[in-house]
């Protein structure tokens, strides 16, 4: 820690031994004092910003500019004002914890920048400036690169978009399908209807064909049997024709012989 920072880190331990020594414990104000006006505020929760600020200056690895050295001065009287006439009343004054907590948030952020060391922080953006320049110069390679690898992005679209469009028709195309189907089944069930009739009306014409086999077997033998009936009967008659004519020859013969 610089020299330079020595005597405001002294008046604040000084604050804290001061608040320290104000309340007899570290219970809340109001609860303490049983008093509804006192905030509801411990010993620890006021010392906090003190030491905290403390440790901040102690731990810094910066040195004070010229320009801050009446700041620091300035805040080092403010300090001790609020030691010895602000502390005093905390334990019985509401408005003293409002007016102390204040004035810590003040002078906490007039200190805190006089802690950054500028040319570290410098040195830092520069580091920071380099290193997105970097990343920049990178990320421009790979769009570069991706733009090679995307040549073809048109025709991929395309094909995504085809891809949409035959979702977007895949239920009309599901829906006719459907309806082709019923259709077909009807038509399964018409010729299933129709190759019964079918087999009925065959197994009718099997045993009307045997009966006209039947009936042609009769017929053949009726005829056979009239065929027969008929030679014989020719031969009867042309046996009975014969005879007669024998007789008139023999008759005309005994004419003759007689005459």
């Amino acid at each position: 820690m610089n020299i330079a920072y020595e005597p405001i880190v002294s008046e604040l331990a000084a604050v804290a031994d001061a608040i320290k020594s104000a309340f007899s414990s570290n219970a809340p104000i109001n609860i303490l004092h049983g008093n509804w006006e006192l905030p509801a505020i411990t010993r620890s929760e006021l010392l906090f910003p003190v030491t905290d600020l403390s440790e901040r200056i102690s731990n810094a690895g910066t040195n004070p500019s010229t320009a801050s050295i009446p700041i620091l001065a300035g805040l080092v009287e403010r300090l001790a004002f609020l030691r010895t006439h602000t502390i005093p009343h905390l334990p019985t004054q509401g408005a003293a914890a409002s007016s102390f907590l204040i004035s810590m948030t003040a002078i906490e952020r007039v200190m805190l920048p006089l802690l950054v060391d500028s040319k570290a922080q410098a040195h830092k953006h520069s580091q920071d400036l380099k290193r997105a320049g970097s990343q920049i110069r990178g990320m421009e390679t790979r769009i570069k690169d991706l733009s090679a690898r995307t040549s073809d992005i048109d025709d991929k679209v395309k094909q995504i978009e085809s891809a949409h469009e035959a979702a977007d028709q895949l239920p009309t195309d599901l829906e006719t399908l459907k309806e082709s189907q019923k259709k077909v089944t009807v038509l399964l069930s018409e010729s299933e209807r129709d190759r019964a009739h079918i087999a009925t009306v065959r197994e009718s014409l099997d045993d009307l064909d045997e009966k006209m086999e039947k009936s042609a077997a009769d017929a053949s033998d009726v005829l056979a049997r009239c065929e027969s009936a008929y030679s014989s009967a020719t031969s009867l008659g042309l046996a009975a024709a014969f005879s007669e004519r024998s007789k008139a020859l023999d008759n005309s013969m005994w004419g003759w012989v007689g005459g």
